[in-house]
C-alpha cells in the first residue's frame, strides 16, 4: 500500500466509521436487542448477555462516562434478568444511590462467575 493508498483508505474509513452519534446509537439499539434470560440457571446465557452489555456499556472512549447514563440503562438491563437475579441484586443494593447500572453488572459478574465455578465443579 502507498502512502496515497494508505491516506484514501484511511479517509474512507473515517467517513464510514466515524460518525460518533451512529455508532453510539448501535450500541444503545444492541442493548435494547439482547434477548432477556428468564431463568438465573442458564448460566451460559446469562454469561452472553453480561459480555454483551459490558461490550455495549462502555462507550467512554466516545467521551461519554457511563455515570452520565446510567439512569437510562439500568431499566433496560433489569428487564433483561430474571427476577430472581434481580431481587438479589435488589437486596444487595437496597438504595436507590447504589442502584447504578456499574454496581448491577459488578454483581452480576460474581453471580455468573460463582454458577460457572459450581456448574465445573458439580461436572467434575
Amino acid at each position: 500500500m502507498t502512502n496515497k493508498n494508505f491516506e484514501s483508505a484511511l479517509t474512507t474509513l473515517k467517513e464510514r466509521f466515524g460518525n460518533t452519534t451512529l455508532v453510539i446509537n448501535s450500541h444503545l439499539n444492541k442493548l435494547l436487542n439482547l434477548t432477556p434470560v428468564k431463568k438465573s440457571t442458564e448460566v451460559a446465557s446469562l454469561r452472553k448477555l453480561l459480555d454483551a452489555c459490558v461490550t455495549e456499556i462502555n462507550l467512554e472512549s466516545f467521551g461519554l462516562k457511563v455515570e452520565n447514563y446510567s439512569a437510562l440503562l439500568t431499566p433496560i438491563l433489569i428487564k433483561l434478568l430474571p427476577s430472581d437475579t434481580m431481587l438479589e441484586i435488589t437486596k444487595k443494593l437496597g438504595t436507590d444511590e447504589d442502584f447504578q447500572v456499574i454496581k448491577i453488572i459488578e454483581y452480576l459478574k460474581t453471580d455468573v462467575v460463582a454458577r460457572e465455578k459450581t456448574a465445573a465443579l458439580i461436572a467434575n
